[in-house]
C-alpha cells in the first residue's frame, strides 16, 4: 500500500464469478454511396459477482476490499454512421451509445443496489483528401447517472462535454506540423462549480531521410499550462 489514504485488503475466500454474454453486431458499407454504419447490442449477466467493499473514515482514509454477492446485469447499445460527401470534399461521423448496469456495492457497511445509466453522443467532421492537410473537428457529449438504494446522498449525475480540433499539415515531404486543441467541460452534482479545461498540444518534425527513419521532433505539451485531472 503505497498510498496511506487508500488501503487495499485482499480476500482469499473469493469465488470465481461466472459471466454469460450475448451480442448482435451488424456492419454495412456501400462503396457506391460512401456510407458506412455499425451497430451493436450486447447483454451480460454475472453470477457470484465480485463486488467492492468500501469504507471511508472520518479522516477520509479509504479501505477497500472485495466479496462475492448476488448477480449483475449490463445492457449496451452502440450505433455509428459515417458518410463521405463528395461534392463538399468532407466526411461526417456520428455515434450514439447507451448502457444500463445493475450491481451491488458495500459502502460504510451498507449493502446498496446500484443502477448506472450512461449516454453518449458524438459528431465529427473531417476532410476527405489528406495528402497534404488532415483536418478534423468534433464534439462528444456524455451523461452518467448513478443511484444508490440505501445511500441516496451518494447519487451522482456526471456530465462531460468535449470539443476538439486536430490539424496536421505536411509543409513539405520532410517537414510536418501537427496541433490539437481540446476543450473539456465537467459538471457534477458533487462539484462546487463546473470545471473547464482547455488543453493544447503541438509538434513540429523534420525527416533527415526519404524513408522517414531519421526524424527530429519538437513536441509541446499543454501549452496553456492547464494540466489537471478530474477524478
Amino acid at each position: 500500500d503505497l498510498n496511506p489514504f487508500f488501503i487495499k485488503i485482499g480476500n482469499p475466500e473469493l469465488l470465481t464469478q461466472k459471466v454469460d454474454n450475448i451480442s448482435i453486431r451488424t456492419t454495412n458499407h456501400s462503396y457506391k454511396s460512401s456510407l458506412s454504419f455499425y451497430t451493436k447490442i450486447s447483454y451480460r449477466h454475472t453470477t457470484d459477482a465480485i463486488i467492492q467493499s468500501l469504507k471511508i473514515d472520518e479522516d477520509y482514509i479509504k479501505t477497500r476490499s472485495y466479496i462475492n454477492y448476488g448477480s449483475q446485469d449490463f445492457i449496451n447499445g452502440d450505433f455509428t454512421i459515417n458518410k463521405r460527401v463528395k461534392n463538399l470534399g468532407l466526411r461526417y461521423n456520428f455515434r450514439a451509445k447507451a448502457s444500463y448496469r445493475t450491481s451491488n456495492s458495500i459502502i460504510q457497511f451498507e449493502l446498496n443496489d446500484v443502477e448506472t445509466r450512461t449516454y453518449l453522443v458524438g459528431f465529427s467532421l473531417e476532410n476527405n483528401s489528406k495528402e497534404t492537410i488532415d483536418l478534423k473537428t468534433g464534439v462528444n457529449y456524455s451523461v452518467d447517472n448513478t443511484s444508490f438504494s440505501v445511500l441516496p446522498n451518494f447519487n451522482r449525475e456526471y456530465l462531460k462535454s468535449h470539443y476538439y480540433i486536430k490539424f496536421d499539415y505536411d509543409i513539405s515531404k520532410r517537414l510536418n506540423f501537427n496541433s490539437q486543441f481540446d476543450y473539456y467541460l465537467y459538471s457534477d452534482n458533487q462539484f462546487e462549480s463546473n470545471q473547464i479545461i482547455p488543453f493544447w498540444n503541438a509538434s513540429m518534425s523534420y525527416s533527415f531521410s526519404k524513408n522517414q527513419q531519421s526524424i527530429l521532433k519538437l513536441l509541446l505539451i499543454d501549452i496553456l499550462d492547464e494540466n489537471v485531472n478530474i477524478n
